[in-house]
This record gives C-alpha cells, structure tokens and sequence, in this order.
C-alpha cells in the first residue's frame, strides 16, 4: 500500500514539471497567462454589443468600466443610473432645487406634485388640483364651480352675474359678464347710465329717470337724484306740496304760494290753496268769493233770498252784509216780500214806488190816493158856455156887470141845468177881480178846484 503511494505521487510530480515547461499561446480574447487561465482586466468600449465575454466593455451613462473577463462590471455611473453597464434607470427622487430637471434622477416637482419615473424620465403625480404636466409646471384651464369661495387657486372658478369661466388655474376669469357688471369673476357692478326707454330698471346698469332727475349708483340699484317736486326710483312721484311767500311760485316745483289764509295742498304741478279766509277763493285764494244772482250777504256768507226778493249776482262774500230788495208794490213782513194789498201801494216821500231791502224791519203799504174827478162833458160845456155868453168886463175887473146873478143862473140852468151849482159859478163870475185874487192868496185852493169839478 504504502508503495503504490510512493509511485502516484512520483508520477504527479513528473506531470507538474512538464506543464512547467509548456505554455498557451492565442488565448481568447480577454484571457492571458501560460494556460490562458488570466481573465484579463476589462477594458472599455463604445460599441454597445460589447458584453466584456472578451475583457471588452460597453458602459453606458458615462460609467467606468472594471472587472475581469466575463465579470466586467462598471462603476462611477452617471448619477441615477446604475447596474452592470450603467444601464439601469434608478427610480427618481423629490429635490427642491427647480433646477433639477430628472436627468440625474433628482426632478422638482411644483405645485405640491410627487416625483415618479426614472432618471432621464421622471414625472410628477398628484399635483395639486388644477395643475398638471410633468413636473406639475402645466395650469390647467379653469373649471365652472357654483361655489362663491372657489377663487380659481385649484383651477376651480365661481363666476357670478352670468359670467363664463376662462383662464387658467390661479388666473381664472370671467368674460361674458351679464350687462352692467364686470371685473374678474363679474362681480363689480357697473356705474349706471340713462336711458329714455322707460322699461330701464337698472337691472342691466341702465335707468330711466324722468322729470330731469340724474342717473346716479350702480348696476342693480341705480338711483334718480331727482329735480325739485319729484322724488321716488324714478322721480316719478310727485312731492307733497310746501308754501312759499315767493308770489312766482306756481306750483311746477313742489312750491306753492297761497295768499289769504289759504293753507298749500297737493303735488307738484298739481299744488291748490285750501282754508281760504272767508270771502276768498281761487287756485292761490286770491280771488274775492262772490255771492251768485239771488243771494245776499250775512256774516260773510251766501244766503239764499227771502221769497220774492231779488238780488244781482256779485255781492262779495268777504265785505259788508247786503240785502235783496222786494220787487215795486211789494212790502217786508216777517222777511218776506209781500204783495202790498188791494188799494194800496208802497211809495217814498217823493212819491215814486220803492223796493224794501229783505230781510229786513217790516214795512207797510199805504192807500192810494182819490184819482182827481174829471169833469162831465155837460159841466165842461156849461162852464165854457157861460164864459163865452158873459165874457169880460174890463171896465170893472170881472165880467158883465149888467146882468145879475139871477139871469145868469137862469141862462145856465137853460144850457145845463146846473141848478145849484150854476148859481154858485155865476156868483164867482160876477165877484170883482181882486176879491177873487185875495181868495187865491190865501190858498183856498178848494174854490178854485170846484170851478172846474163839477158836484
């Protein structure tokens, strides 16, 4: 046993000494060394099929190539890349630097995105609403939102008044605002302006103002400062009426002068004077109150006439009581004009018919007086008969002395047959001249009228 060892281990030693002699010449490429047994160091390569099988390597992304053949490996990779040849995309990582672009594996993200991806394309997720784009750089557009407090920082945007929601997020806007609003999101209303069509409510910032009043306020309460006697939205409304001592005043401003006690009323251009004083009336009270046909005054006040009476119209009220006067022949009892009675009648002292004031004292008719009696033909024909039978004395002042009483009484009572009577006118005839005369003086008047009256 001990001798077989002896002869294997004799026989290795020759095997050893001949490999010590011989040698490998054209080993592959990448291998060296006596018995091509060396795996070379790897050396670097540009064609990127190079897999360092042969000490040959391919390193891409700027990396370094190490290792031996068949176990090339390569080092100091661009930063974020990694693995056996540089090739491997490392998972991309959050910087704040703005700069960082994911080149290198660092990315910024903005508007609170998450970095994703891998070096040379990294992304960003979860951006903030209203952001989007790789790194979360991109404003979306602007959305419609019926909430007052979306201010478009999301992109989300509240536009009031009609607007249509434009922009992009953190500057949304509005276009298209309804008439009379503008700015960003339409909420400022517009100063507003006039308009003469009366249907112009200032709902759209246009107002219709009448009676000269101005446009004044905003869209959507628009104002009328309104001329003098007007006021209201539209200074449609006519103001309450107030006096003035300024006698131009006539109402077409609200102002109004009354004269004589009367108290404004009214609206403008429509003002009156109510209260008057008595006596007075008129638009401003300015006329005196008159008293129509058939009344009179009493205690400044129209009164109707008394049955019968009679007055003209224009007896004004303000001034002194009149009265109505009865009509000719009428007395004043109880008020009343009376018709005076048969056989009487109502005269002054001149004799001319009068008209009693009524109401009044009661007054009275008095009697006619007798109508004179006008002689009969036959004592007109015996008187003048008589006259021409005795005619004239003018010797001794009367008539025919010669002839006495007796024959004149004779030749009348055989004219008329005035017995008595005849008697008595030739008595006259036949009285001296001056004793007639001194009977005229004394104004017996009665003699004288019966020589023509007969009885």
């Amino acid at each position: 046993m001990g001798g077989q060892r002896g002869v294997y281990v004799h026989d290795m030693q020759r095997r050893i000494q001949w490999y010590r002699l011989c040698t490998c010449t054209t080993c592959d490429a990448g291998y060296s060394g006596t018995s091509c047994q060396t795996a070379d160091a790897c050396t670097a390569s540009s064609t990127s099929n190079k897999d360092g099988s042969d000490g040959v390597f391919y390193c891409i992304n700027s990396g370094t190539a190490g290792g031996t053949t068949g176990s090339c490996t390569c080092t100091s990779c661009d930063a974020g890349y990694s693995g056996t040849s540089c090739q491997t995309a490392d998972a991309c990582t959050a910087s704040s630097t703005s700069s960082k672009d994911g080149s290198d594996g660092v990315f910024y993200c903005i508007n609170s995105g998450t970095a994703g991806g891998t070096t040379g394309a990294c992304t960003c997720t979860s951006c903030n609403a209203g952001y989007g784009g790789v790194s979360c750089q991109t404003l979306g557009a602007c959305g419609a939102s019926i909430d007052s407090s979306d201010d478009g920082s999301d992109g989300t945007f509240h536009c009031i008044n009609g607007g249509t929601v434009g922009g992009t997020t953190g500057g949304c806007t509005c276009t298209s605002c309804n008439a009379g609003y503008s700015g960003t999101s339409c909420q400022n209303a517009d100063a507003c302006t006039a308009s003469s069509t009366s249907s112009k409510d200032g709902s759209d910032g246009t107002f219709h103002c009448i009676n000269g009043g101005t446009v004044g306020g905003t869209a959507g309460s628009c104002t009328c400062s309104c001329g003098a006697g007007y006021e209201g939205d539209g200074c449609a409304g006519a103001s309450a009426c107030t006096a003035s001592t300024d006698s131009t005043k006539t109402g077409s401003d609200g102002i109004f002068h009354c004269v004589n006690g009367g108290t404004v009323g009214g609206t403008t251009t429509d003002c009156t004077c109510g209260s008057c004083d008595v006596g007075y009336e008129g638009a401003n009270c300015a006329s005196a109150s008159v008293c129509d046909a058939d009344f009179f005054v009493e205690s400044n006040a129209c009164v109707a006439r008394p049955s019968g009476a009679h007055s003209d119209a224009g007896d004004a009220v303000a001034g002194q009581n009149t009265w109505c006067v009865c009509p000719v022949n009428h007395h004043v009892y109880r008020h009343t004009c009376v018709s005076c009675p048969v056989g009487t009648r109502n005269v002054g002292s001149d004799g001319t018919a009068v008209r009693d004031a009524a109401p009044g004292v009661d007054t009275a008719c008095a009697a006619k007086p007798a109508a004179p009696t006008t002689p009969s033909p036959v004592a007109q024909n015996t008187t003048a008969a008589a006259r021409a039978v005795l005619g004239p004395d003018t010797k001794r002042g009367g008539f025919h002395g010669g002839i006495d009483a007796v024959s004149i009484a004779i030749a009348l009572c055989a004219i008329g047959g005035v017995g008595l009577a005849g008697a008595k006118i030739a008595k006259q005839l036949l009285a001296p001249r001056a004793s007639r005369r001194s009977r005229y003086k004394r104004g017996d008047r009665s003699e004288r009228q019966a020589l023509l009256i007969p009885l």
